[in-house]
């Protein structure tokens, strides 16, 4: 290479363009994931100190069905240089990331929201009163709303387990089976009659006989519960049953300001990231998700790696 060229490279004004654009060389470590989510947990808390990680989060655009986590599998099995992390869902032998290194998901926790939870220490009732907190501004709102995640914790931790047991069991069973009905709509929630401030129970019947109808499914639904015990207790909350019970219980006190689910969901987002956890506890929890494989492990900087 001739020093003329040498210099063209190494001019100013080159590198001003390249720190403005980004280098065009791809980066060392690719990372899918299987949404927004996720994509804003870790490059908030993790981007800042492994630069050479890029994470790519799957969209409806290039997922096969619209399921992004089928995507990220596909996706990383294709391409040995590829690296994926997707929720456990309902595979609690973890089948579906065995074969390669270069996949992981959340463990025996459903979830990224589940994993974190369980990694920190915390529960389902501090987490809602600290989101909610997050989610309103005005302090006598969140004070009275609080005040009812509180008094009908039972309530909200029922309709948020039974639904995500429901959840993990219709993609075990198979959601496109014909036997299954679809899925329910954001405007079926809110159609939910809830009589009585804070009261989920109404809500959490309703989910089961519209998504779990009686008969053979029902009995199938009972079995798998009682079958999967112990992998359900561990398994944690799904994030959208979260933010879905948080959004019912919200409309059950006509004194608040109403939140639509989307606008909640958005603030989740932020919240899971930021809030959730401080920035060293998210960065730990990562780490410990990173450890579930020796691919991941071997990429990360050494202070990552213990």
């Amino acid at each position: 290479m001739s020093d003329s060229h040498i210099k063209k490279i190494l001019h100013p004004d080159r590198q001003e363009l390249k720190e403005k654009l980004g280098s065009i060389v791809p980066p060392k470590v690719q990372i899918l994931l299987e949404g927004m989510d996720d994509l804003d947990f870790f490059e908030h808390n993790l981007q800042s100190d492994i630069p050479n990680f890029r994470f790519i989060p799957a969209t409806l655009e290039n997922s096969t069905n619209f399921d992004n986590k089928s995507y990220v599998i596909s996706a990383v099995e294709a391409d040995p240089t590829m690296f994926g992390i997707v929720d456990m869902d309902y595979d609690f032998e973890s089948e579906q990331v065995s074969s390669t290194e270069n996949l992981i998901d959340t463990g025996e926790c459903c979830c990224l929201l589940s994993w974190v939870m369980k990694d920190q220490g915390k529960g389902l009732i501090e987490v809602a009163e600290k989101f909610v907190k997050f989610l309103f501004k005005d302090y006598g709102q969140t004070s009275q709303i609080n005040a009812y995640i509180r008094t009908k914790s039972e309530q909200f931790e029922g309709f948020v387990n039974e639904s995500t047991k429901i959840r993990l069991f219709r993609g075990h069973y198979g959601s496109s089976s014909p036997r299954l009905t679809a899925r329910l709509a954001t405007s079926e929630l809110e159609e939910i009659e809830l009589k009585e401030r804070g009261d989920l129970n109404p809500a959490t019947q309703h989910l089961l006989d519209r998504l779990i109808p009686k008969g053979k499914i029902r009995k199938e639904f009972e079995k798998y519960k009682s079958d999967k015990e112990a992998e359900l207790e561990m398994t944690g909350p799904n994030d959208h049953d979260f933010t879905r019970a948080v959004f019912l219980l919200i409309r059950s006190i006509p004194e608040v300001e109403g939140k639509s689910l989307s606008q909640i969901n958005k603030c989740f987002c932020r919240f899971q990231s930021r809030k959730l956890g401080n920035r060293e506890e998210n960065q730990n929890s990562a780490k410990e998700l990173f450890k579930k494989s020796d691919s991941f492990l071997e990429k990360l900087p050494i202070s990552y790696q213990t």
